[in-house]
């Protein structure tokens, strides 16, 4: 019993320490303001900047994705792709798989903003793709089917973009998200 019980106690930290990494409070309460205060997630990234020099790689990578990410929700237009890609090589080479999906996103917002509607296209759709099993975020699903129907409705392709709308509507009604739902209404009826 007792030999047991020491092998427990040796094995519950291994099985814990192969959790989720865990990142500095700072950086995830910057991500936490993103959405509601994305200024106030800005100037917390800029401040936290100085402390990231012996940081660990997963640490930099997330500060470097939260500022990318903080500046989409400001509305600051993304003018070089040469960030979220260091980025986005770092998730689809062994990073915190849990955010390459977010990555993904992000790349394509850059490509959006850069008029490069294909490549943007291209990043939501892996997005998507990354999302598949343990890593869906339902959330940003939506999201990624809000964006892709507006770059297909912008470029005349509404049969590809009332698909993506009515896939979105679906994902908010799964979330049972009334907001996302009327969005998606909005989306489908333009």
């Amino acid at each position: 019993m007792l030999r047991k019980l020491s092998i427990c106690l040796l094995l519950v930290p291994m099985l814990l320490g192969c959790g989720p990494r865990r990142y500095p409070a700072t950086l995830r309460m910057a991500d936490s303001l993103c959405l509601v205060s994305p200024d106030s997630a800005i100037s917390l990234l800029a401040r936290y900047a100085d402390s990231l020099s012996d940081a660990p790689q997963a640490v930099r990578m997330y500060h470097r994705l939260l500022q990318i990410k903080a500046r989409d929700k400001a509305y600051v237009r993304h003018t070089s792709d040469s960030a979220i890609l260091s980025v986005l090589h770092y998730y689809i080479n062994g990073g915190d798989r849990r955010l390459l999906p977010e990555a993904y996103y992000y790349a394509g917002r850059v490509y959006s903003d850069l008029g490069d509607a294909p490549q943007a296209l291209d990043y939501f759709e892996k997005a998507l793709e990354s999302m598949k099993g343990e890593y869906e975020d339902l959330e940003l699903k939506g999201v990624v089917y809000s964006q892709m129907g507006r770059l297909f409705s912008y470029q005349g392709l509404y049969r590809e973009s009332l698909e993506m709308n009515k896939k979105g509507y679906a994902n908010s009604m799964r979330l049972k998200d009334n907001n996302g739902m009327a969005y998606a209404l909005n989306d489908i009826g333009f």
